[in-house]
């Protein structure tokens, strides 16, 4: 299955349909994270498919489809659920940090990567990267705002352990946060 789906009804309604797994499953993911993981999937997936609405044309009945998915429409409608989840003026006002970026994620109930994807919205100068550790022990790259390889968070994460303020580890999460604003 999808992540989701709208799935267009009579009577000028929609029905959403979400899988909130991830896409490696739960297996390798601690217990303590999966409950949040599962709710702020889902109330992401929701507002991502509320956003495909916008492209239904409802002459009455049946809501038929007036554009068809692209790239530039699911980012479109990435944005549009994140902003419905964290508002645009409170992100404004947060730091570009990882602590302002920690700070946003719990204050909203959304995942990491929604808060890391809001604050590099609104902020293009800044770097934002997340990895987290695989069953291997080895850290894959979960999302960037630039082009970043496998090998740049095993740097992160040195950079990190010397006391790096822009590389923070979050050992609960097994995930690593880079977050550096250029001046």
């Amino acid at each position: 299955m999808r992540q989701a789906m709208l799935i267009p009804l009579d009577d000028d309604q929609f029905a959403i349909a979400v899988d909130p797994a991830p896409a490696g499953g739960w297996e390798s993911l601690p217990k303590s994270t999966q409950v949040a993981l599962r709710r702020h999937r889902i109330r992401f997936r929701i507002g991502h498919e509320l956003a495909h609405t916008l492209t239904y044309w409802r002459p009455g009945g049946r809501p038929q489809r007036h554009l068809f998915d692209s790239p530039r429409q699911e980012r479109f409608c990435d944005i549009f659920s994140s902003f419905l989840l964290i508002p645009q003026a409170a992100a404004a006002r947060t730091p570009v940090t990882v602590d302002g970026l920690l700070s946003l994620q719990h204050k909203y109930d959304v995942s990491l990567r929604v808060a890391a994807q809001v604050l590099a919205d609104l902020h293009p100068s800044a770097t934002i990267a997340l990895w987290y550790m695989d069953g291997e022990g080895g850290l894959r790259p979960q999302w960037s705002s630039k082009a970043f390889s496998r090998s740049d968070g095993e740097k992160a994460l040195l950079a990190a352990k010397a006391g790096s303020t822009t590389a923070t580890w979050l050992s609960e999460r097994r995930q690593l946060v880079l977050v550096h604003k250029r001046p």
